[in-house]
């Protein structure tokens, strides 16, 4: 007697069994097997996630909450105001740093996408905010490893994955202390010696003042309303870092037509700088990356213009990758056929003084070559993680000084003298204080990144005080470094500009980021726009060179104000934190 027969003697009449053949009891059979091992467990785990996620502050779950099935996404989707010219982008992060201050004993909070149980697929993201607890998250993977255990407690999380077409297989997607992530650092660390640092400089200072002051010149006689620095801004840091990076030429502001709309420019395909191309792509991965559920292979106009986009900042960054390391290659077979055992350093390839060049350079220790893949990988990261950071910091520093005479005034006494010889070297800017502070109290106001990880088993943070709390597997973690940086408990006018509080402070902030336990030589306030750890940003000197050195030519070349009308930039989330728009009047420094 079959197994199927068996179950109908067992089986009452009323379920119809008797019209089901053998092949139709097979498949019965085999559903409510995968029933019970699939469906059963992963409800027996979801169950058992949201009952953990409990213990974090945060709004309450399930029926108590006002929205009952969009829970938290439906608040910040339904009654925060929106960004503007983005409807479907609401301003969350204010929302975010009041809950910071909201749970500031709790050290983080959860937010839930939907009702966990109405929703099977609901998500929830723990944002932690508390130094000492990021620390744990961000430092060493030993902090959680026990003896003999080889895996480490977080690994990138969902957001790495999304952003996947853009930084490619990079030092930003590869797992934390990987065998491919610690040969590309090592080759990549080189390219941001001193030699790029100066070189940054020098390309900033070319850039402004043949390129961008001159086309703002014009503009400005004309324009009577101020001008949005956003689009001016984020195309010039791409030449910068085109030029730095691989030694090419965007020409963002040579093809920037201010007089037209964005709309006008993607139109008629206009724009020949990757300005537009980085914006789309960037809005796209944000959108995906706040849906439960994602298929970016579905025939949807969105992702048939992703793809168009992302091919595009392909093929550009792809040929001149491919150019670059035929020619590396020809010079290695030249130098194998003479014999030339010379150093790297002045090797024939030393003409490309990029990072390019040293991402394409055989590895000192090892003998071994980043493949293409990972090469084109890098170049994207740094370009993204490079341009859309840096133009969002300077554009914030700019209406800061703006809002700010006294200490625009100052800074300009303070760069004035550096130009009486052209414009200012890399370690000249070095040398001032106001200019450094100024820097600094922006990041810390406007720390335009932020990190995400994903527990791998459920982790214990905070052991042993009263912010102890149990990461659950699979737990996504986001850290913001703005959040950090508003907290009263931390900083006293957490919220106002005052670059003299860096000025009037011993703490060598640069220095000790990363060492924000009490037990590492604490700085008294916590300061980490970065990131902080084994992952500390790769590229932050030459970031912060050409940051300083923006700032440096603006205020000497410039004064500048605000309009009469122009409201405070209202921060928008995507995949970093950047102002929505930035209007200020710039007239000519005559002095």
């Amino acid at each position: 007697m079959s197994v199927c027969e068996s179950l109908g003697d067992i089986l009452p009449s009323w379920l119809g069994y008797e019209t089901l053949s053998p092949a139709k009891w097979s498949i019965l059979l085999v559903c409510s097997v995968l029933v019970h091992v699939l469906l059963v467990p992963w409800v027996q785990q979801r169950r058992r996630l949201v009952r953990q996620m409990r213990q974090f502050a945060g709004s309450p779950i399930g029926s108590a909450h006002k929205y009952k099935w969009m829970a938290d996404f439906g608040f910040l989707r339904n009654e925060l105001p929106r960004i503007p010219n983005k409807p479907d982008i609401p301003v969350v992060v204010p929302w975010f740093v009041e809950q910071c201050k909201k749970y500031a004993d709790h050290g983080c909070f959860c937010v839930w996408g939907f009702n966990p149980c109405r929703v099977p697929f609901a998500r929830v993201v723990v944002f932690v905010f508390d130094p000492d607890l990021a620390f744990e998250i961000l430092g060493p993977p030993s902090l959680h490893m026990k003896h003999g255990e080889t895996t480490a407690a977080f690994r990138k999380g969902r957001v790495y994955g999304i952003a996947r077409p853009l930084v490619g297989d990079s030092l930003l997607s590869l797992t934390d202390g990987s065998e491919d992530w610690k040969h590309q650092r090592r080759l990549a660390a080189p390219g941001f010696a001193h030699r790029i640092l100066e070189s940054v400089t020098d390309v900033v200072a070319s850039v402004l003042t043949t390129q961008l002051f001159p086309k703002l010149n014009t503009f400005i006689t004309k324009s009577t309303n101020g001008i949005n620095v956003i689009p001016w801004l984020f195309r010039f840091t791409l030449d910068v870092l085109g030029e730095v990076a691989f030694s090419y030429q965007f020409e963002g502001i040579q093809s920037f037509d201010p007089s037209k709309s964005d709309e006008e420019t993607v139109n008629h395909d206009e724009d020949k700088s990757m300005y537009h191309t980085f914006d789309f792509v960037l809005t796209t991965l944000t959108r995906r990356t706040r849906r439960p559920l994602e298929f970016p292979w579905l025939p949807t106009s969105e992702n048939f213009r992703f793809r168009k986009e992302s091919g595009k900042l392909n093929k550009a960054i792809g040929d001149i990758v491919t150019k670059r390391a035929s020619e590396q290659y020809l010079v290695e077979q030249e130098d194998e056929t003479t014999n030339n055992r010379e150093s790297r350093s002045s090797s024939k390839t030393s003409r490309h003084k990029d990072l390019l060049a040293q991402l394409l350079l055989r590895d000192e220790e090892d003998g071994a070559r980043l493949s293409h893949k990972f090469v084109l990988g890098n170049i994207r990261m740094f370009l993204f993680a490079g341009h859309d950071t840096t133009a969002s910091t300077i554009s914030w520093a700019l209406w800061h000084l703006a809002t700010h005479q006294d200490i625009q005034k100052r800074l300009r006494d303070e760069v004035e003298p550096l130009f009486s010889q052209g414009s200012p070297s890399y370690a000249q800017l070095r040398q001032l204080p106001l200019l450094d502070a100024v820097m600094k109290e922006t990041l810390r106001l406007n720390a335009p990144g932020g990190v995400s990880r994903q527990a791998t088993r459920d982790v214990t943070i905070g052991k042993g005080s009263s912010k102890e709390h149990i990461l659950p597997k699979g737990t996504e973690v986001y850290i913001f470094p703005w959040f950090t940086h508003r907290l009263p408990m931390y900083w006293d006018r957490p919220d106002d500009f005052y670059p003299d509080r860096f000025l009037n402070d011993s703490v060598d902030y640069m220095k000790d980021i990363g060492s924000t336990r009490s037990d590492k030589k604490t700085p008294r306030r916590p300061f980490l726009p970065f990131s902080m750890g084994p992952r500390i940003c790769l590229g932050l000197q030459l970031a912060m060179a050409e940051i300083k050195a923006t700032l440096a030519h603006f205020v000497h070349f410039y004064k500048f104000a605000p309009p009469k009308d122009a409201t405070e930039p209202l921060p928008l989330l995507l995949m970093t934190i950047s102002p929505h728009e930035v209007m200020i009047e710039f007239t000519r420094n005559e002095g």
